[in-house]
């Protein structure tokens, strides 16, 4: 199964307070999510759900995270990728 970043950002904020912090993604479809850790490879076209800490200082624009929480504050605004924060409270 596969969606786009669009859809996928309709069904959250159907459901949660949503905002997205960085570039626009790409047109693409987007597999079912994998779950990211500090240090782990990203590829390009990947859905990754992640910990606001554990963000990388350094992304492809092709790929997605999604995040609970509050964009944190120290995170570059040339970071390269894109982040739905669900926000939670």
């Amino acid at each position: 199964m596969y969606i786009t970043p669009d859809i996928l950002m309709d069904y959250l904020q159907s459901r949660w307070e949503v905002t997205r912090f960085g570039k626009n993604p790409p047109e693409m479809s987007l597999p079912l999510p994998t779950f990211f850790s500090k240090g782990q490879a990203i590829n390009e076209g990947e859905l990754l759900v992640a910990r606001t800490s554990d963000l990388p200082n350094v992304v492809s624009h092709k790929c997605l995270f999604v995040c609970i929480g509050k964009r944190p504050v120290s995170l570059p605004y040339t970071w390269n990728g894109t982040v739905y924060y669900i926000e939670n409270g």
